[in-house]
């Protein structure tokens, strides 16, 4: 795989692009896609949308303006093997120039991927129509159930704007009933205060 000038072995471009794959959404699940820093409410899931809608861009995702860093989490139902992942970004320098993707942990969060060596990041093109693709390390990405994409920052503008986060692979197509259970009896953040009052513990989340 060729990489840019400057670029460490983790990092890639769009230069090698794998067209085979299937459309992974359908192995998405969309009801536990969380995201910090965004902008509004459980608009993390806005970014996941069938192949013919991804040029849409009435519903986005977006951080805090001033603060233009986004971490997104993204469960599987089952075990996939991701071969490529396809970004659109907002206009007027609000794409983000860089994604670093992070394999099957649980509750990171900006402190920890912070100091964290991602399995792979890749230079993010604009890409308005959609067809570029960034090629995954396939080795590093069989088994996966679960993703976090963070971007650290915008090109330019005072936040991250992205509009489709599309995913191609192969999903095992077997159902991991375990977490969906788990993530179902997981307290919601706005369930914290009267779990912690009930327990008679103080509970940091």
């Amino acid at each position: 795989m060729s990489h840019g000038p400057g670029l460490c072995e983790c990092h890639t471009t769009a230069t090698d692009i794998d067209p085979t794959g299937n459309d992974l959404l359908s192995s998405i699940y969309l009801d536990a896609v969380t995201c910090l820093n965004e902008r509004y409410p459980k608009s993390g899931r806005n970014v996941f949308k069938i192949q013919e809608n991804k040029l849409e861009s009435d519903i986005v995702l977006q951080s805090y303006e001033g603060d233009p860093e986004l971490l997104l989490y993204i469960p599987f139902t089952c075990p996939v093997k991701v071969l490529s992942i396809c970004v659109i970004g907002g206009g007027n320098g609000s794409t983000p120039p860089e994604m670093r993707i992070f394999k099957n942990h649980d509750h990171l969060d900006f402190s920890n991927v912070a100091t964290m060596t991602p399995v792979q990041t890749f230079d993010i093109l604009e890409n308005p129509y959609g067809d570029i693709e960034y090629p995954t390390r396939v080795s590093k990405f069989t088994n996966t159930n679960s993703l976090y994409l963070h971007f650290p920052r915008s090109t330019g503008a005072d936040y991250i704007e992205l509009s489709y986060i599309g995913i191609k692979g192969e999903s095992s197509n077997y159902k991991r009933t375990a977490i969906i259970a788990v993530y179902e009896s997981k307290p919601m953040p706005e369930d914290h205060k009267a779990w912690d009052e009930a327990s008679g513990q103080h509970q940091v989340r």
